[in-house]
């Protein structure tokens, strides 16, 4: 499965066009999703002739996304589809899950498009392609979601495609932090120390070493995770004064009672 960034057909123009390949012999297969964009079409699997008419189109060139999820039934039906997703994913079949996860994605299901991201990072029945879980990651991410602002964020850390970026690692994993992500917030305390992505500020630093160090342990932040962001706090605080510890603490404690919106 790939994406096609910009597909232009007479006058008109699609961005984001997904498409699969098939052996030599296999049907040919394109979404309606694209096709509909179209005046009229026709597939003769017989000859392998795919014939396109851009003519005038219904719906706005531009317009590259599915309705909305929004009526009960729809939710209901798709809070179903996600869960056979997540089952298929967790017992190994991939090609299951990735069939699950699609269409929900393409209608803006925030958690489907974060899996679909992670199994492209990750390469779990797909061909592994930075570009596609980047696209699918940000889509996620621009809707609020944590775990991919998150996952966006260590992606820039690492190098997407091999190209690292701290400002932009910093700039998603300070989202995620200021959502309660713990490691997150163990990240940006790096990040401060560190001076990567942001200017050096050792009491921006202990602040989020200290409040991840504080967070409840999670399936995804473990014990583990905690005590080193514990460790971490400690081993800044010895290069710290008594001054600026205290006032690092002041910091830490206005940012939790403030649900993580007052923390600069």
């Amino acid at each position: 499965t790939f994406i096609i960034r910009s597909l232009k057909v007479g006058n008109q123009t699609v961005e984001n066009v997904q498409g699969s390949v098939s052996s030599e012999n296999g049907e040919l297969l394109l979404g309606q999703s694209f096709l509909k964009r179209l005046k009229s079409w026709s597939i003769d699997n017989t000859k392998h002739e795919f014939v396109l008419d851009a003519g005038a189109s219904s719906e706005p060139a531009q317009s590259s996304r599915s309705e909305a999820i929004s009526s009960p039934s729809e939710k209901a039906s798709a809070f179903n589809q996600f869960g056979e997703g997540i089952e298929a994913y967790q017992g190994g079949d991939f090609l299951t899950a990735l069939h699950a996860f699609r269409p929900l994605a393409t209608r803006g299901d925030a958690h489907a498009q974060l899996m679909i991201g992670l199994m492209y990072w990750d390469g779990k029945g797909v061909q592994k392609d930075d570009d596609v879980a980047l696209f699918w990651l940000r889509k996620a991410a621009d809707q609020g979601l944590k775990d991919a602002q998150r996952v966006v964020g260590i992606g820039y850390e690492l190098g997407w495609n091999g190209v690292q970026d701290d400002g932009e690692a910093f700039k998603w994993l300070q989202r995620a932090a200021q959502q309660g992500d713990a490691q997150s917030q163990e990240s940006l305390g790096i990040h401060y120390a560190t001076g990567h992505g942001v200017t050096q500020d050792y009491a921006h630093a202990y602040m989020w070493y200290d409040i991840a160090g504080s967070s409840v342990v999670t399936s995804e932040f473990k014990a583990g995770d905690r005590q080193l962001a514990i460790s971490f706090r400690d081993e800044l605080a010895a290069k710290m004064t008594a001054a600026q510890i205290d006032t690092a603490q002041n910091m830490a404690l206005r940012c939790r009672q403030s649900n993580f919106k007052q923390c600069d």
